[in-house]
Order: structure tokens, then C-alpha cells, then sequence
């Protein structure tokens, strides 16, 4: 969008371009954070079994901007993680083992996020008990 905008950043010109080009009174864009692969062992002594599991994490921002002065009109942030990997090891020699493609899993968690972060523009309803 600055691209095509001759723009090199998102500013309050900006923001007051893209109103008037697009015929806008708002403008909502966010910023997508993914992880490395973290991961994680536990050992338990009583089981005598060892657990191992691979995550990657990520956090989306988001913001929505009024065009003509720039005022904030709303943010949030969502966040989540999925495994991609992992192992479980018996006392007794029986094993499993689970391995997916990270960026497989990155493009499930992103809708996600996205759904999670913007429930604040969809209709909800709460019921309530009167005495």
C-alpha cells in the first residue's frame, strides 16, 4: 500500500492520502510478529517417560486510525501458539512422534489470530438474570 502510495511510511499524511484516495474514514492495519521454534522437554520421574515438544508462537497488532486527524479509534492485540513437533518416550520402549511444517502451521494460527484480535466488530449478546 505505501508502495503504491509513493509513501515510505505510515504516517499521518499518509493516513490522510490514503482517506482521501480510497474515500475512507478509517484505516486499520496491524503488524504480525512470529517466533523462532521454541522448544521444550519435561521428564517425568514417576512415569519414567520424557516429553518433548516443538511451538512457534506469533502476536498480531492491530490498529484502526481516523483519516482526517490520525486519532486512534481502536487497538488491540491477540496472541497464540501451535505445536510442531513433538515426541513422547515410554519406560516400556513405545514411542510417538508428531512433526508438521512450521509454515503449514503459521498460515493456520494467522486466521486465527485475526479472528480473536477483531471480535470487537462482530455482534455479540450477553443474557443476564434479573431478580
Amino acid at each position: 500500500m505505501l508502495r503504491s502510495m509513493k509513501c515510505r511510511k505510515l504516517d499521518l499524511e499518509t493516513i490522510k492520502l490514503i482517506g482521501q484516495k480510497f474515500n475512507v474514514d478509517a484505516v486499520i492495519f496491524g503488524h504480525l510478529e512470529v517466533s523462532e521454534i521454541k522448544p521444550s522437554v519435561k521428564v517425568f520421574t514417576v512415569s519414567e517417560s520424557l516429553h518433548a515438544k516443538a511451538n512457534v508462537e506469533a502476536l498480531l497488532s492491530a490498529k484502526m486510525l481516523e483519516t482526517g486527524y490520525g486519532a486512534t479509534l481502536w487497538t488491540n492485540t491477540t496472541s497464540g501458539k501451535t505445536s510442531v513437533a513433538n515426541i513422547n518416550l515410554m519406560k516400556d520402549g513405545s514411542m510417538s512422534l508428531g512433526i508438521s511444517d512450521p509454515r503449514e502451521k503459521y498460515g493456520k494460527l494467522v486466521p486465527k489470530l485475526v479472528y480473536a484480535n477483531t471480535t470487537d466488530f462482530r455482534s455479540q449478546y450477553e443474557v443476564r438474570k434479573v431478580k
